[in-house]
């Protein structure tokens, strides 16, 4: 495992969200290249450290 990899990560979500604010699950997973499942896991972790907030919820109709 690297060290540092999870700061490494947090950091690139934070940079996008500054710059991209507000900025949809599915529109960051995208840009970062990853699932809107592992984009929800940062913003949770985040959210959690209270370096960002999550607005926006409801239901979708599949």
């Amino acid at each position: 495992m690297v060290t540092g990899w999870v700061d490494e990560i947090e950091s690139e979500v934070m940079q996008h969200l500054r710059g991209h604010e507000p900025v949809s699950l599915k529109a960051l997973a995208s840009a970062m290249k990853i699932s809107e499942t592992l984009a929800l896991s940062y913003i949770t972790i985040l959210a959690r450290e209270g370096k960002v907030t999550i607005g926006g919820l409801g239901v979708r109709d599949n």
